[in-house]
Formats: C-alpha cells, sequence, structure tokens
C-alpha cells in the first residue's frame, strides 16, 4: 500500500505481470490498511488499485477482533485541540465498524454528543457531525462522562483523544469514575490518545486506582489508528460481579 503512488507514477503497473502480482498483494495487505486512505504514498487514481485496496480494507475489519460491550469515545475541543477534532474522524472511520456499541462525544467546559447519521461510510459521516466544530474553552474530563451516564449508557471502554497536558486538572473525572465503578461493579479500561503535553496526572490517578490503561501519542503517524484497534479489541474486562460469579472454587472433599 505504501507504494501506490510510485507504482502508478512510474508506468510499472502497465506491465502486466507487476500489475497482477501488485493487486493481488495489495488485496491480501494486512498492515497499514486503516491507514491507507490518509497517507499520501498509497494515493492514486487507478480504479483497479482501489478496489483491491477497498476489498483489504473490508477484509481487515472481518479479521479484527470485535470491540465489545459500550464504548464511548471523547474528543477534547478545548483551546488548540484543532488536532483531535480533525484526527476524530479517522479513528471512527476505524472504530465505529468494529464496535458493537459505540458513541463519541465533544467537550471543554461542556459536552455534547456527536450525533453521527450512518450512511455506510464513518470517515464522511463523522466529518460532517463535526462540520463547523471550533476549538476553545477549558478542558472538564468529567462532562462527556456525566452525559454518558445521563444518556443511560454503561461504558465499558473509554477512548479519549486529549492533550496530555490538561491531565493535570482530571481529578473530578477520575472520582467519578471510581464512584461509577462502585455503583456498577464497572471498571472502564481507557485509551488514552495525547496530542501533545507530556503531564500525565489523570492517567496516573486512573492506574493508581486499578483502572487499565494504555497510553499512545499522536504524531501524525497513521500507523497508530492499527494500533488503537488492535489495543481495544476483543471483550471488555470482566466486572467484580462477573469476576467472583465466574471463579471456580476448588473440590472440597468431605
Amino acid at each position: 500500500l505504501n507504494a501506490r503512488s510510485w507504482m502508478e507514477s512510474s508506468g510499472l503497473l502497465s506491465i502486466p505481470e507487476v500489475r497482477d502480482a501488485y493487486l493481488a498483494k495489495v488485496a491480501n495487505a494486512t498492515k497499514s490498511v486503516a491507514s491507507a486512505d490518509h497517507r499520501k504514498s498509497a494515493q492514486g487514481g487507478d480504479a483497479e488499485v482501489q478496489a483491491a485496496i477497498n476489498t483489504a480494507k473490508e477484509r481487515s475489519v472481518r479479521l479484527a477482533a470485535r470491540i465489545e460491550g459500550c464504548t464511548d469515545i471523547y474528543i477534547d475541543k478545548s483551546y488548540s485541540m484543532h488536532a483531535a477534532i480533525e484526527v476524530a474522524p479517522m479513528f471512527a472511520q476505524r472504530l465505529f465498524p468494529l464496535c458493537d456499541d459505540a458513541a463519541m462525544f465533544l467537550f471543554n467546559d461542556s459536552a455534547q454528543e456527536v450525533k453521527v447519521v450512518n450512511t455506510g461510510n464513518p470517515l464522511a459521516d463523522t466529518q460532517t457531525a463535526l462540520r463547523g466544530t471550533r476549538a476553545g474553552g477549558g478542558t472538564l474530563f468529567a462532562k462527556p462522562f456525566a452525559l454518558s451516564l445521563h444518556m443511560g449508557r454503561r461504558p465499558q471502554r473509554i477512548a479519549m483523544l486529549t492533550d496530555g497536558g490538561d491531565n493535570r486538572r482530571g481529578t473530578d473525572f477520575v472520582a467519578a469514575v471510581q464512584r461509577y465503578s462502585s455503583d456498577t461493579g464497572i471498571y472502564p479500561q481507557f485509551t488514552m490518545i495525547h496530542f501533545d503535553g507530556d503531564t500525565d496526572c489523570i492517567t496516573d490517578k486512573l492506574q493508581n486506582a486499578g483502572y487499565e490503561i494504555d497510553k499512545f501519542h499522536w504524531e501524525g503517524d497513521y500507523y497508530l489508528l492499527d494500533q488503537v484497534t488492535a489495543t481495544m479489541g476483543g471483550p471488555p474486562a470482566m466486572s467484580l460481579a462477573d469476576k467472583v460469579a465466574a471463579t471456580v472454587l476448588p473440590h472440597r472433599v468431605i
């Protein structure tokens, strides 16, 4: 996939044997598929090559582990977070087809659900839903979480696209998550995608409280889309009640 632009411009695809071999290889690609739409090296105008890429994308979704359970995606739109708003549709394109139950929220000093109308194209659908969104305001992590709970959701996974430097202001969020876990027995798994900053107070507090966290730093590397998908795939963490119910007690001989 990374060689598409060069292969098309070099004229090599005009050689039948090379073309057949390249189309077969692209159609069976397993790596870099999620990011193919966003890298210049994978762009081109050949319809057959594009069809092979689409086949690879469909295949990668089928083979990827489903993201089971209730998943929340929080997009930080506070001041300077233009990058998170811009990149959010790329993550939606990869995650939405794999999620059993996903919802996306924008937040700064307040929060709102991103109402994505599904037309079968998650990238364009999310871009449309976010059209006109501007970065500004502060960062209150507890706001999207509170809105999700108010909507009746019981998130088992939470992915956050945010500024690492703002994490020092998230103590209210950590307390809210702990209350949620105490009330429901659900300990959400967190995927933190940082765009800037190196102060991870909220991440440390969540880890110290026993929550599972995977942390990534976005620097324009589209391969991160595949890594995040792989990390979030599979069944959610079991609640405390489920763990107790699933525990096999040793046989006692009387």
